[in-house]
């Protein structure tokens, strides 16, 4: 057992993330000859398929890449790499979440907008994303567009104003959330609450 064990994820320009994990300095006493170092970790896949590579260092001084066997992630690949299949193919988002339910766009600082925040999924191109605000009548009052995105979590915020900027009265509002891909398309919608 390693402890003091710190992480951080660091992006990179390719558009992949890196996660770093420095141990403290490990002596020979601290492992067997023959004993490996096993280090398990929990994420999401928002693609098909990921696979990961790993790389290690002795510091940041001494640069020097040492062999790791990544292993079987799955038992029904067999290469020797860590592949990540996923096993759901049937939507695009997952996870979607509204917080907080009903909110006070009053200025406060507290509970000013919602947030719609879901788990873009098994998209490897750029995908419109598009929230649409609409009182119970069905008269649309905002429409929210989010860039090109890629697969990963999305948050998509609204401060409770119509497309003239001009606050809502309180009420129920409909949101009606939509992906659009070249292959697919999937389209969500619930209520959320306005409130002074």
């Amino acid at each position: 057992l390693v402890t003091g064990v710190q992480t951080c994820a660091l992006p990179i320009s390719s558009g992949q993330t890196r996660l770093r994990i420095a141990t403290p300095p490990l002596q020979a006493a601290d492992f067997r000859f023959d004993q490996t170092i096993a280090i398990r970790f929990r994420t999401r896949l928002f693609s098909a398929s990921q696979q990961f590579a790993a790389r290690l260092w002795n510091d940041d001084s001494f640069a020097v890449a040492q062999p790791v066997i990544d292993g079987d992630a799955s038992p029904d690949i067999s290469t020797n790499s860590a592949q990540v299949v996923a096993t759901d193919f049937a939507r695009l988002l997952d996870n979607l979440r509204v917080e907080p339910q009903t909110f006070t766009p009053n200025g406060d600082g507290t509970n000013d907008a919602v947030q719609i925040a879901f788990d873009l999924l098994l998209v490897n191109d750029e995908i419109d994303v598009q929230l649409d605000i609409y009182r119970l009548s069905g008269q649309r009052m905002r429409s929210l567009t989010s860039p090109a995105l890629r697969a990963g979590p999305v948050h998509m915020i609204w401060d409770g104003r119509d497309e003239g900027g001009q606050l809502l009265p309180p009420g129920l509002y409909v949101y009606q959330l939509r992906v659009r891909g070249d292959a697919a398309s999937e389209q969500r919608t619930g209520a959320l609450g306005l409130a002074y």
